[in-house]
């Protein structure tokens, strides 16, 4: 009987097999917990650059009110509050996100290229499409000057607490 198998061999194999199986098992818990933190850290950085953009075009707002303040005209800031925030941007600087979608109206948002921006005509929010988890949403403000009522500022603001 040289090619009949023994105890101690059957136990040799099941202890390998064992192994082996704890082995995928860790394997596997380990990718998953990888792919987690890449996932949240994409989400993350997208939301980065979301808010650098709103950054941008506060930026690009207040050298707006600047200039029509030393030109003594701002009494001509009155339309900006009710444009589309990007048109400014572009007015301004000649550029637009290249994910730039337009103005929709609320009912239209669904259904978009995830990662884009658009203009919520029924809101009057500025809504970054987010790829992952929920959109997110800024409406321009405008301050206005005790007395004069001319625009004093704008400022686009999250408008987290409005959400649908």
């Amino acid at each position: 009987m040289s090619g009949a198998l023994t105890i101690p061999d059957l136990e040799t194999r099941n202890t390998r097999r064992y192994g082996f199986l704890v082995a995928l098992v860790l394997i596997a818990l380990l990718s998953a917990a990888f792919l987690e933190r890449v996932t949240r850290l994409a989400r993350h950085n997208e939301l980065l650059a979301a808010e650098q953009s709103v950054r941008t075009l506060n930026t690009v707002l207040a050298q707006l009110l600047v200039r029509h303040a030393l030109d003594g005209t701002l009494k001509d800031l009155g339309t900006v509050a009710d444009t589309d925030p990007m048109a400014v941007l572009r007015a301004h600087t000649g550029a637009l996100p290249g994910t730039y979608l337009g103005e929709r109206g609320h009912a239209g948002l669904t259904g978009l290229t995830r990662g884009a921006w658009v203009l919520d005509t029924d809101r009057r929010h500025l809504v970054y499409l987010a790829r992952a988890g929920q959109d997110l949403r800024w409406r321009l403000n405008a301050v206005r000057a005790a007395g004069s009522g001319h625009i004093a500022g704008f400022h686009l603001q999250p408008a987290y607490a409005e959400r649908p």
